[in-house]
């Protein structure tokens, strides 16, 4: 031991500095071959698509690219992956399989691929559009051909029942002689009856109808003090301010075809006409002419006070019978763009209905010769029946028979109260005397009518129904065999 010398520091110093340095190299290369190592098993991931029976052969597609044909095993990064499954049905339909997925290094999945239902190709699309627009346009110019053929049939039928019509007028003209309104042959004539009705209304506590009659007596005692010759119409008609005028007013005068109405409002005259059973059943109007007395148009409507007379006949023709009914309307509204607003007053005036019935040559028992009939209908609504009560109606009956003339004893009122839902609760007055009560639905009986006590005879009711009278029970206009009345 004494033989060994002692080493310099400065030697150790280095020797020691060396051993650490090659330490520290040797664990930087370890930790830098760990994570490849990792790296190498971890990143990548082995899928199996397993295909039968139709899926044999489709292509299969990862992340966007091709991968081969079903069957399929193949390698793939890790993460996750989009895999498509297409088989193609020809050049305009494929077959398809989708599934988005997500694959851990290292790791191995099956998927069994179950195609979806065929779907258009780019191709298929197109070509599919194009069938699509061929069909339109053929489907077009079929409906065409026959909205034609059904006009022309139409006009045909028409010019069949206006040919009776025009020999139901001209032997009502030669057989009446009744002088006819200035510019209007055939509205309804004004008779002059030797004998006048009370002129009798009952009051009503709902304000807006406590309103009107005032009005209403008045127009009726100024009707009966002229002999109606204050319902007449101008002589001369003007010409309308607008385009639209014309339909806008005879909507408001009730002078509307069936196929001009609303949906909603054919589909009621379909019902109303259903309990008829008729296997024909046409009705329109004809020779409708419009008197204007106030109007303005605005941007192509009417708007603004609104004033003027309307005409028409109302022809209707079965196989049992055909009718020609003349109408004159007066309406006076204040329109909004084009729709009434507010109150619509509206005073009608129309006769009997002329009739002929199948296998008989002249008119029918309900007009025989000397016989005339007129009713005056003094109408006030509200254009929303569902801010203001409906309607307020008073009618008033004259008949002519074998030179003596007569008016019913008393004026007929009919106050129409809506409640909700296009329905109204409806009483009818005989003068002062209550009549009957009812309610309607959408302007049809709908539900009970209790009729009270004796009344005129005009249809509805009649001399042998008394005090307390009967019950009848309606469902969209017809009379139904139901007690309890449960139409709803």
């Amino acid at each position: 031991m004494t033989n060994l010398l002692p080493l310099p520091m400065t030697l150790i110093a280095r020797i020691a500095s060396s051993f650490c340095a090659a330490l520290l190299c040797l664990g930087a290369a370890q930790a830098q071959q760990a994570p490849a190592r990792t790296t190498t098993t971890g990143e990548r991931a082995t899928l199996r698509i397993a295909c039968e029976g139709d899926a044999m052969d489709a292509e299969v597609i990862v992340n966007g690219e091709f991968k081969g044909e079903c069957p399929l095993d193949f390698s793939t990064p890790a993460g996750t992956i989009e895999l498509r499954v297409v088989k193609k049905l020809g050049s305009t339909q494929v077959r398809s399989f989708e599934k988005s997925l997500r694959m851990g290094g290292g790791t191995a999945r099956r998927i069994d691929v179950e195609l979806g239902p065929p779907t258009l190709t780019e191709e298929g699309r197109r070509i599919e559009e194009a069938r699509r627009q061929r069909e339109q346009v053929e489907a077009a110019r079929l409906a065409i051909e026959k909205a034609e053929a059904a006009r022309r049939e139409r006009a045909q039928e028409r010019a069949r029942i206006d040919a009776e019509v025009d020999q139901m007028l001209a032997s009502a003209r030669a057989r009446n002689g009744i002088s006819p309104i200035e510019g209007c042959p055939d509205c309804p004539p004004t008779l002059r009856p030797a004998s006048r009705p009370k002129v009798e209304m009952p009051a009503t506590s709902e304000p807006t109808l406590a309103v009107w009659l005032p009005q209403a007596r008045a127009e009726v005692q100024a009707y009966l003090a002229d002999d109606g010759a204050s319902f007449r119409p101008p002589a001369q008609a003007q010409p309308l301010p607008c385009e639209s005028a014309a339909f806008a007013m005879r909507k408001l005068a009730g002078l509307l075809d069936p196929e001009e109405r609303t949906p909603e409002e054919q589909h009621e005259w379909r019902e109303r006409i259903k309990p008829l059973q008729l296997k024909r059943y046409v009705e329109y109007l004809r020779d409708v002419k419009l008197w204007l007395v106030q109007a303005q148009c605005e941007q192509g409507r009417l708007s603004g006070p609104l004033s003027f007379w309307a005409s028409g006949l109302l022809v209707t023709d079965t196989e049992v019978y055909s009718s020609v009914e003349p109408r004159l309307v007066r309406v006076d509204a204040n329109m909004v763009a084009g729709e009434a607003e507010g109150l619509v007053r509206q005073v009608t005036r129309r006769s009997g209905a002329l009739s002929r019935f199948a296998g008989r040559p002249d008119a029918g028992s309900t007009n025989p010769p000397g016989t005339r009939h007129e009713w005056i209908n003094l109408t006030y609504r509200h254009a929303n029946p569902g801010l203001a009560p409906q309607a307020l109606t008073i009618t008033f009956f004259l008949g002519e028979k074998a030179d003596v003339s007569r008016f019913f004893e008393h004026t007929r009122t009919i106050f129409s109260v809506p409640q909700g839902n296009g329905r109204s609760e409806n009483l009818e007055y005989d003068g002062l005397r209550p009549a009957a009560r009812s309610f309607s639905r959408n302007g049809f009986l709908h539900g009970e009518m209790t009729i009270f006590a004796f009344s005129q005879p005009t249809g509805l009711l009649t001399p042998d129904i008394k005090y307390p009278g009967q019950t009848v029970c309606y469902r969209n206009g017809a009379a139904v065999v139901m007690n309890p009345c449960r139409v709803d």
